[in-house]
């Protein structure tokens, strides 16, 4: 898609409705040669329509993710430009979260508000920004985030052979975007795309069977989309088999080569509920992947201190795998069914969610 008209009215909703740029401001925009630079530059000048000052910075793109990328990059001018920004918008498509620029502008840049885009492209900003209900979002996220924060157990099942249950820690870190759906300027905080919430449950409780059948991000081993489901078997949070075909042994090998015990480990959980968000071509884009409406994900390998009380659980990699259509219970009661939201609480404001928008 082109979109030559929604783009300009896209980048400017991410840049006012979402960050609240303000006049003066230094907006740091990363990106690798793997970005869509059409979304990059609409987001620079509506960075500049805002009377700020943007600041592009482009590296190559390293062919891993996390701790393992930073061979590949500038660490140390990243680093710094990173600590003088004001706002930072992320459109790298191997993404630098978990790398250690990242780390820096996160801890030492108190007054930092980030986004991460991921490898988004014109097409994902007009549609999972430009035609998205802001409003609407900020009300179904309030309630799902309530449901989810206040359960105590937990059972997530799919058609493809997902089922696996678990506690929720009592003292639960939901990852979300709610201070930026939030009328007003959000807090100094890491963001990502609006429509997922990420948690870290009791990952000592885990337990059953996770199948990923719609994506996993690993750039080093050219998987994206997948053409036959990842099938991992999980006991108290590790995964102790694979199954599946030669994707799941390319996983495997993978995982195991860093010799780490953490690459084997789970690191969270996230339910997505982006009315925008689809599964588009071979590789897909996992940021969008995470948000498809009633999907939910599990991340393996480094825990981010966003998510988990005690701090970041340090690993080289980090990767997320997504399970399509999922079902999902708390202490019982439905959430999800089949990939729909059915909590007597949140049908409603998901019909509101989902209502089109030009």
């Amino acid at each position: 898609m082109i979109y030559s008209f929604e783009i300009s009215r896209a980048a400017r909703i991410l840049m006012e409705r979402l960050m609240g740029v303000q006049p003066g401001e230094t907006v740091v925009l990363t990106a690798d040669t793997g970005s869509d630079f059409r979304a990059v530059e609409a987001t620079a000048a509506a960075v500049y329509e805002c009377a700020a000052k943007p600041l592009v910075v482009t590296h190559l793109c390293p062919a891993t993710m996390g701790k393992s990328a930073d061979p590949y990059l500038p660490v140390s001018a990243l680093s710094a430009v990173l600590k003088q920004a004001d706002t930072w918008v992320e459109y790298d498509s191997a993404g630098l979260m978990f790398t250690t620029p990242f780390d820096v502008a996160t801890t030492e840049n108190k007054n930092l508000r980030s986004i991460c885009m991921g490898s988004g492209d014109v097409d994902l900003l007009v549609r999972c920004v430009g035609r998205v209900d802001f409003d609407a979002m900020a009300a179904f996220e309030k309630k799902l985030t309530g449901i989810l924060s206040g359960a105590s157990s937990m059972r997530m099942s799919t058609a493809a052979g997902t089922d696996v249950s678990f506690k929720q820690d009592p003292k639960i870190k939901l990852h979300h975007t709610g201070a930026l759906l939030d009328p007003g300027r959000p807090a100094p905080g890491s963001y990502t795309l609006p429509g997922a919430v990420a948690w870290a449950p009791d990952l000592a409780t885990v337990s059953g069977t996770i199948v990923f059948d719609g994506a996993i991000g690993i750039p080093a081993l050219n998987l994206g989309v997948l053409r036959q489901p990842i099938v991992l078997e999980i006991r108290k949070g590790k995964i102790v088999e694979f199954g599946g075909g030669s994707e799941a042994g390319l996983l495997e090998a993978y995982l195991k080569g860093f010799n780490h015990p953490q690459t084997l480990r789970l690191a969270h959980t996230g339910i997505g509920f982006n009315p925008g968000a689809i599964t588009r071509g071979r590789l897909g884009n996992l940021l969008e992947d995470e948000r498809i409406w009633g999907s939910m994900h599990w991340g393996i390998g480094e825990i981010s201190n966003s998510l988990i009380p005690g701090g970041q659980v340090p690993a080289p990699m980090h990767c997320d795998g997504i399970c399509l259509g999922c079902s999902l219970e708390a202490d019982g009661v439905e959430i999800l069914r089949n990939g729909n939201y059915v909590h007597p609480e949140l049908m409603e404001s998901a019909k509101q969610l989902r209502k089109p928008i030009l």
